[in-house]
This record gives structure tokens, C-alpha cells and sequence, in this order.
């Protein structure tokens, strides 16, 4: 279901070019979608110590090199970050468990493997990767992965113009996806800008949760972004609530978030619809993703 914003009565005018923003009817995202119950709400702040790591079998010694635990297969076909996990990265994730510091990961591990909200260091690790893995698989520029700095600046007062410079700066003339990850400061989710379509598209595995955002900071700022003309950011925009795979608990937002990053370079780039893994053994996929680099056969999908 499409929802265009177009509110006459609810204009401001900006001092740009005196371009005349139109803000959306209120609560124009409130269109029916699978919302969380109040037993899955009133389990949001809660976190626990299991993990779904039980390989204690393994080595216990840190290993600096994830890549160790990658099969010698050379010539292998590369697969889906979405497949089923494996044998070599469910033992790579297990190393990290259990000596984070010797990857570099001390600050997010806790994070990472309990039953905990992905912090921010985990997603400012993934976000750089995640354009550059897009760059690989598809042979081009079009997509463009962005933490939430620009729209938490938005909605905390920072201007137009510091937004403006920051997106440019992220960016190329052949981008056609700006997928802004989104944190409202309790939940993860995805907005991706499809500049070929003008379309807003919300990617929300909590029901309706943090969507203001869209309306309060994105929209009007997107808005601004095409008052300068130029093919590359249209003047008007239509908001899409995506169909979205629903969280289970209170803290798999991240995962989920992340999932759907991945999910719609393939879907809508490469035409490979995917089921995501459940959302225990995509948390072991994170990790031997944080721990690696784009070039590493984790990313590659050799393992």
C-alpha cells in the first residue's frame, strides 16, 4: 500500500529558494501492519546472558584471523548471505565469543551474542561494508548504505545545509539507493530512498515503531534535497510501508535490520528472492562479517 504525502494545510516554507515543504497528514503512516503485542513490547528492555553458541569442543585460543576458518575450496561458488549458516562460520563466530578483544570487537561483543539491542558500534562497523559488498555483487554504484548520523542531526536540530553536505559527500551520481539505517534510540530499522521512483520505503520489522521519523525528518529534508534541481533528487516523494518480516521478541531489531539490508540488494538489484536464517544463527553471521573485510571469503559467501 502506497501513501502519498500531500498536505496543502500542513505546509511550511523553507528559506532555500523559498521552496514550500508540505508536511504529511498526521499519523500518515498508521496503515494496517503486523504491530508487536503488549507481552513483545513490555519485553524490550529486557537482555540475558545465553548465548547460541554451544561448541565446546572447539579450540578455546584466540585466533587474530578469522579466515583461518575458511574451507580450502578455491574455485568455489559464491553463495547468498542469507543461506543457511555454516560449519566454518559458526567456529569463527565461536572464537570471537570467546575472545573478542583479539578481533577488535570488545566494544560490541556482548551485543552481538546475547539476547541485547544491536549497539551503535556493531551497525558503524557493517555500514561502509555493506555499500562496498553492493559495489561488488552488482557491478555498480547504485546503492549507498548510511548510519543514522544525518537524520538523528535532523531530528535533534541541525540544519538543512550540515544534512545536505553530509549526504552529497556519502554519494555518486549514478546512486539510485540511499538506504539510511535508522535508530529512534530504542529500535533499528531501514528506509531506503529510491531516487528512480521518488519512493520512500520503510522497512520495519516492529510494526509501525520509530516511523515518524520519516514524516518529522526524512521527508521534508528529501524534499529540500530536490529543490535544487537536477535529475538526481525528485521534488516529490511517496512513503511505502514494505511488507516486513516481524521480530519475534524485543531485541532482534538490529539482526533484523540487517537482514533486510542484504535482502534488498538481492531482491531488487539482482531479482534473488531469499528467506532470511533465523535470527540466533544470523547473529553468528554478523559477527564473522564484522570481524572480516569485504574482500574475506565471509563476505564473498566461500565459507
Amino acid at each position: 500500500e502506497t501513501i502519498l504525502v500531500d498536505d496543502e494545510q500542513n505546509s511550511n516554507t523553507t528559506s532555500d529558494n523559498s521552496v514550500t515543504v508540505y508536511s504529511p497528514v498526521e499519523r500518515a503512516l498508521n496503515i494496517p501492519a503486523p504491530g508487536p503485542s503488549e507481552a513483545l513490547f513490555a519485553s524490550l528492555p529486557q537482555t540475558s546472558s545465553e548465548t547460541p553458541l554451544e561448541l565446546s569442543d572447539l579450540d578455546d585460543s584466540p585466533l587474530l584471523d578469522i579466515t583461518s576458518f575458511l574451507p580450502n575450496t578455491p574455485g568455489a561458488a559464491n553463495g547468498h548471505l542469507l543461506r543457511p549458516l555454516s560449519t566454518s562460520e559458526r567456529a569463527a563466530a565461536h572464537a570471537i565469543a570467546l575472545n573478542p578483544l583479539s578481533y577488535g570487537l570488545d566494544n560490541c561483543s556482548r551485543h552481538l551474542f546475547d539476547r541485547s539491542w544491536f549497539n551503535t558500534a556493531i551497525i558503524s562497523n557493517l555500514v561502509d561494508k555493506l555499500t562496498t559488498w553492493s559495489r561488488d555483487i552488482t557491478s555498480s554504484d547504485r546503492w549507498v548504505f548510511l548510519p543514522p548520523d544525518i537524520l538523528n542531526g535532523l531530528a535533534s536540530g541541525r540544519l538543512y545545509p550540515w544534512a545536505r553536505g553530509k549526504l552529497l559527500a556519502s554519494i555518486c551520481d549514478d546512486t539510485q539507493y540511499v538506504c539510511f539505517i535508522c535508530n529512534s534510540g530504542t529500535h533499528w530499522y531501514l528506509i531506503v530512498a529510491e531516487c528512480g521512483s521518488s519512493s520512500i520505503n520503510v522497512f520495519n520489522s516492529y510494526g509501525t515503531m520509530g516511523n515518524n521519523l520519516v514524516t518529522s525528518a526524512l521527508l521534508p529534508f528529501l524534499l529540500y534535497m530536490g529543490s535544487f534541481g537536477g535529475a538526481r533528487f525528485p521534488p516529490e516523494w511517496r512513503i511505502v510501508l514494505q511488507d516486513t518480516p516481524q521480530q519475534e521478541n524485543g531485541w532482534d531489531c538490529g539482526p533484523h535490520t540487517v537482514a533486510n539490508c542484504l535482502h534488498i540488494v538481492y531482491a531488487w538489484d539482482r531479482l534473488l528472492y531469499v528467506s532470511p536464517l533465523g535470527m540466533g544463527d544470523f547473529r553468528l553471521r554478523i559477527a564473522t562479517l564484522i570481524a572480516s573485510q569485504e574482500a574475506d571469503g565471509y563476505w564473498q559467501g566461500r565459507c
